[in-house]
């Protein structure tokens, strides 16, 4: 589904993160998380849903996809895009990051995903936002952050790989240094410690990281 912005609106991004749905059939804080959703999306509109990691509690979710289409099921009731990335409980089970990327099949209004490129089962990409005549007004960068370190003596959980910045510095794009783009991630980029509000910058160009964890 492409991602317009209509004249002389603001577009705007409904963030979901770390919302760790349990095994199904849901029930507790699971079900609470659900119903409270629901309702924030029924009195709220967006231009985009974008989920950043840790949807479920991957040790204790046997059936992912019985538990992430419940999810599903209920973004599906809304006519907005839906873009996701994982985070590092979502594959703690018998299951990887392909296996429930598979699973976004399930959703109706999935968002237009740009030069995806898979490295090390994460997969990044872009959304491209369009104006109303058909321009590119802003760009989306989604990083998949991983799960855990694989280095050592290093932080528990897992950075942005090397791959993942090549793959950043050689996009198409070309971008001015006034465009308002944006970036979303679960596990905060080293160095920074709260997710909100945060400058990233590359080749003069200014960004803002969006993360959970």
């Amino acid at each position: 589904m492409q991602l317009r912005l209509n004249s002389n609106e603001t577009f705007k991004i409904c963030q979901l993160t770390d919302i760790h749905l349990g095994a199904s059939p849901l029930i507790g804080k699971s079900q609470q998380t659900l119903a409270a959703l629901e309702k924030f999306l029924s009195v709220n509109s967006f231009n985009l849903i974008m989920i950043t990691g840790d949807l479920i509690w991957g040790k204790l979710v046997k059936d992912p996809q019985a538990v992430l289409y419940k999810l599903y099921d209920l973004l599906n009731k809304f006519e907005v895009p839906v873009a996701v990335t994982y985070g590092n409980h979502d594959t703690e089970g018998k299951f990887n990051r392909q296996n429930l990327r598979n699973l976004e099949s399930h959703l109706i209004f999935p968002a237009d995903k740009h030069h995806s490129f898979i490295t090390a089962d994460r997969e990044n990409y872009t959304l491209e936002v369009f104006r109303d005549n058909g321009e590119l007004a802003h760009l989306i960068y989604v990083w998949d952050s991983g799960s855990y370190s694989k280095w050592q003596n290093k932080e528990e959980y897992a950075a942005i790989e090397p791959e993942q910045i090549e793959w950043f510095n050689h996009l198409p794009y070309k971008r001015a240094a006034s465009s308002i783009d944006l970036g979303f991630l679960h596990i905060p980029v080293k160095g920074i410690s709260t997710s909100h509000g945060k400058d990233y910058s590359r080749q003069k160009e200014r960004k803002n990281l969006f993360s959970g964890n």
